[in-house]
């Protein structure tokens, strides 16, 4: 069975999965690790842990604003012509990475890695075939 702890002993939860209402409590159940970041659920794709990896996106210009509002303010871009930038993000590289990705129609375009870039390709490629 796929364990979704972190290393630092954190699971997260899909919301939309719990059943029942969710007590609140005034006390913390398990102390929050010191060196615990809540800024890196920005890196899952529909809360499925992958490997952690620095990405390079090319993207058209046209979907700045999905970037920002997918990997926060913070993400570094720079341009790469009059049309298109690049970006440089934090993923779990997963299949709903790459389902993200693709679902931008050719507007995202992943750089490198090249593993993570064969990875999409293979991904691609098995649809095509099976469809």
């Amino acid at each position: 069975m796929l364990s979704l702890t972190n290393e630092h002993g954190v699971t997260p939860f899909r919301v939309d999965r719990i059943a029942g209402t969710p007590q609140i409590l005034d006390e913390d159940a398990v102390p929050q690790p010191e060196d615990f970041d809540i800024s890196r659920i920005n890196t899952m794709f529909g809360m499925f842990i992958g490997e952690p990896q620095r990405v390079t996106l090319v993207c058209e210009n046209s979907v700045m604003d999905y970037i920002v509002d997918r990997f926060g303010d913070e993400v570094e871009t720079r341009p790469l012509d009059s049309k298109s930038f690049l970006a440089d993000v934090n993923v779990a590289v997963s299949k709903p990475f790459f389902g993200w990705a693709f679902g931008f129609d050719g507007k995202v375009k992943i750089k490198s890695p090249a593993k993570v870039k064969r990875e999409y390709k293979k991904m691609l490629k098995h649809a095509v075939e099976n469809s």
